[in-house]
């Protein structure tokens, strides 16, 4: 899977994202509606850190 982060470092910032998201749509009273945007921006930005440092294939 393409959008899946491959290295420690990314995964680190796919949960980072997925929790921030989590947390402000918990705080806006809408938390289930943000679990698929969470989910959806934490394994693009992971994606993002693995192809910016080059994780190995």
């Amino acid at each position: 899977m393409p959008l899946l982060p491959r290295s420690p470092q990314a995964w680190a910032v796919a949960s980072a994202v997925i929790v921030l998201v989590a947390v402000s749509g918990a705080l806006a009273g809408q938390l289930w509606t943000a679990v698929v945007p969470a989910v959806a921006l934490g394994g693009l930005a992971g994606a993002f850190v693995d192809l910016r440092y080059g994780s190995p294939r």
